[in-house]
């Protein structure tokens, strides 16, 4: 009983849903809901609560939504995105794997443990080196589990759905430990709650793949193109 009791655990644990919200800069919010890797919803809300910006990734697509008169419209970006990765795809590749995060920051110092949100973690400062401009930052890390496999998921969606070998919005610093807080990146909820599939349907039939490509912009900590 005990033996079957914890493989059930251990599956739920598997399948859960989860949410993660992020301050962001100019009092902006970022709350990212995950149910699986067919059904993912990345949300910019504003300093009002209000979203206008959305990226969307349902059964194999990737689409950007944007506020039009009060409304988020979404435009199928899958076309257009495999049209550039067989564009560019060996050059993105190159730069990705060329690219070494560790040459841009080193931890200086490793401070004490704190509780955040739940999650043992630690404060640290480290030294960044931006193309040759170098800062001090004050940054928050864990190794917690839970956390750490919610933020591979979450990259795992940018491999998958745009073609990519880097690691759009992996947090690693160094010895396993993950940023939590960096300047004005904030966690403010992290928690495991069912997700209905209502909330990753598409409302409206406008789809679009006449745009650029562009890449995210760098990460600077990681140096790595997403999100974090």
């Amino acid at each position: 009983m005990k033996k079957l009791s914890l493989m059930i655990f251990v599956s739920l644990l598997v399948k859960a849903d989860f949410v993660m919200v992020y301050q962001m800069p100019q009092n902006s919010k970022q709350a990212i809901e995950y149910k699986d890797q067919n059904h993912a919803k990345i949300s910019v809300k504003d300093a009002n609560n209000q979203i206008n910006a959305v990226e969307l990734f349902v059964d194999g697509k990737y689409y950007m939504g944007a506020l039009n008169n009060g409304k988020i419209v979404y435009h199928d970006m899958s076309m257009m995105l495999q049209n550039a990765n067989a564009m560019y795809g060996n050059v993105m590749q190159e730069e990705e794997q060329t690219t070494n995060q560790k040459d841009n920051f080193k931890v200086i110092k490793k401070g004490k443990h704190i509780n955040y949100l739940g999650m043992d973690a630690q404060e640290w400062v480290i030294l960044i080196n931006d193309n040759g401009q170098k800062s001090k930052a004050k940054v928050i890390v864990t190794k917690d589990k839970t956390f750490i496999n919610a933020i591979k998921k979450v990259s795992n969606l940018y491999k998958k759905y745009m073609d990519s070998n880097g690691d759009n919005f992996d947090m690693e610093l160094e010895d396993g430990y993950y940023v939590v807080s960096f300047e004005d990146m904030k966690l403010l909820e992290f928690k495991q709650k069912n997700i209905p599939n209502s909330n990753f349907a598409i409302n409206n039939n406008k789809k679009s793949v006449q745009q650029n490509a562009k890449k995210p912009p760098l990460c600077p900590v990681t140096n790595a193109h997403g999100k974090a």
